[in-house]
């Protein structure tokens, strides 16, 4: 980062916006680590522990102890396979919608159901623009994922004369936003989309899934 001293305040502002989502986002991986990973082996080793006990003197306990192993292991292995995917992917290289779909060909639970339309033309988008808008949308398709107990996820992207209009809806339990509407994942949103000049809202409710919509002005916007 650049020596705060020799900026003008706007941009003193953009890079620390920059480092908080920057952190965040360190933040969020060593959370995963510690909370999905370890956690995850954690369980599966205290399983095969058990299964080894069991093996002689109850073998369907010890069978039942091996496939909780299994699924342990296996869902370790997503978080891991998932953070790769996202350290390597921190650029949008062949397209906006190419890379969402990768995320979630990555990461997206077999049985969920998901869809990704992109309209008007993503190459108008400047390289930076494109970045930020690609991991806001990833981070609240991540917690929808990781939230929502959805059975479907759907991201909308419209690109129009002056503005980006993006969206990540899922069906999944929702929330009450009073209460639970300003978590870590959202700030994250939230900085990359005012990072890019723009701005993020929330609509959610108890059983009523979730949606997050983001607008993002386009600077060459023609003059109305």
């Amino acid at each position: 980062m650049p020596d705060d001293d020799r900026l003008p305040p706007p941009a003193v502002e953009i890079v620390n916006r920059l480092r908080r989502a920057h952190t965040y986002e360190r933040r969020r991986i060593a959370r995963d680590l510690h909370d999905q990973v370890a956690h995850g082996l954690s369980v599966a080793l205290n399983s095969l522990e058990l299964h080894l006990l069991y093996l002689d003197s109850d073998p369907a306990r010890a069978l039942a102890q091996l496939r909780t192993a299994m699924r342990a292991v296996r869902r370790s292995q997503e978080t891991v396979r998932a953070l790769a995917w996202g350290l390597r992917r921190r650029e949008v290289v062949h397209g906006l919608e190419a890379a969402l779909r990768d995320y979630l060909v990555a990461v997206a639970p077999p049985a969920l159901a998901w869809t990704v339309e992109l309209r008007g033309d993503d190459s108008r988008l400047p390289a930076e623009t494109c970045d930020e808008l690609f991991l806001a949308l990833r981070e609240a398709v991540r917690n929808a994922l990781i939230h929502s107990a959805a059975d479907r996820v759907e991201v909308a992207v419209r690109i129009g004369p002056d503005a980006v209009r993006a969206s990540v809806s899922d069906d999944g339990t929702g929330f009450d936003t009073e209460q639970y509407g300003q978590g870590g994942g959202l700030a994250s949103i939230r900085e990359r989309a005012e990072l890019l000049g723009g701005g993020v809202t929330l609509s959610s409710a108890p059983g009523a899934g979730t949606t997050v919509r983001m607008l993002i002005p386009l600077a060459d916007a023609p003059d109305q």
